[in-house]
């Protein structure tokens, strides 16, 4: 099922869209917390750089002193002073 079908298909469920498509779910904190849902695997993690590859995009965090606080196969809690979210 293509992804905009799939999309469709959860607005007239009433479902939650990224639960159905498995997009990428990003809820920010301020500067200094981000939670990240849906996220595949670590490509890159560094005090100034996390990369992070999601189903569907690649996600970059960008500041300074970043610290995965926690993780589990599919969410992240990422803190330290962030300076910019860019997808990739």
């Amino acid at each position: 099922m293509g992804h905009d079908r799939k999309r469709a298909v959860a607005e007239r469920l009433k479902l939650p869209k990224d639960l159905i498509t498995g997009d990428v779910n990003v809820r920010i904190l301020g500067q200094s917390e981000i939670f990240i849902e849906n996220y595949k695997y670590i490509i890159e993690y560094s005090e100034c750089v996390i990369k992070l590859q999601c189903k569907n995009t690649k996600l970059k965090i960008c500041g300074n002193r970043l610290v995965i606080e926690y993780y589990s196969k599919d969410e992240m809690l990422v803190k330290g002073l962030i300076c910019e979210i860019s997808y990739y």
